[in-house]
């Protein structure tokens, strides 16, 4: 366990030695993609498949969890508590998820609102990481796993729609569902 801490250690160290180097670029950069893909999977949907409808939200734990790194033991703590009130605010909130078909495949559409919080949440963090060091972020770590767990919780809400409309409870998928909206 020593060794893989030692290697994580060196590992984190070289990585923020770059992008802290680089911290104009690397931070534009990692901007620009969060805005621009969050920007085209907002207009236009996302391709709905069943099995892969948790990576996005897997990744987004992901980001949350490296750019909270250095956070205090008790801002972990209340982080962990807000992402399960993320999940179930998200779960019993998430109403406008819209389900369309394109080209005889199935998209969806996530309330905006969502992905707005979370990317304010993620770019504050990303700002204080970067530009403020100095600066405890704990409580915006704490907003950032709240939002995480909001789209953990939409994934979640996402398939149990989806089961709903297609009448599919554990059985195989039609690629077009006749309940869907249908958009050209």
């Amino acid at each position: 366990m020593d060794n893989f801490l030692t290697i994580y250690r060196l590992l984190y160290g070289i990585v923020m030695r770059y992008l802290i180097q680089f911290k104009y670029i690397s931070y534009s950069a990692i901007v620009f993609f969060l805005v621009v893909r969050k920007a085209i999977r907002t207009l236009y949907g996302g391709r709905f498949n069943r099995r892969t409808i948790f990576i996005s939200p897997a990744i987004y734990i992901l980001f949350s969890a490296v750019v909270s790194i250095g956070t205090s033991l008790y801002g972990l703590i209340i982080s962990a508590v807000s992402f399960f009130i993320g999940v179930y605010s998200s779960v019993h909130t998430t109403r406008n998820i819209i389900f369309f078909t394109r080209n005889e495949k199935t998209y969806y559409k996530r309330p905006v609102w969502v992905i707005l919080i979370w990317s304010s949440a993620f770019i504050t963090r990303l700002t204080i990481l970067f530009f403020y060091p100095g600066l405890d972020g704990d409580l915006f770590s704490v907003l950032l796993f709240f939002a995480t767990g909001l789209i953990f919780g939409e994934a979640i809400h996402i398939r149990m729609e989806n089961r709903r409309v297609s009448g599919t409870h554990g059985k195989r998928m039609n690629p077009i569902f006749s309940q869907l909206k249908t958009r050209k």
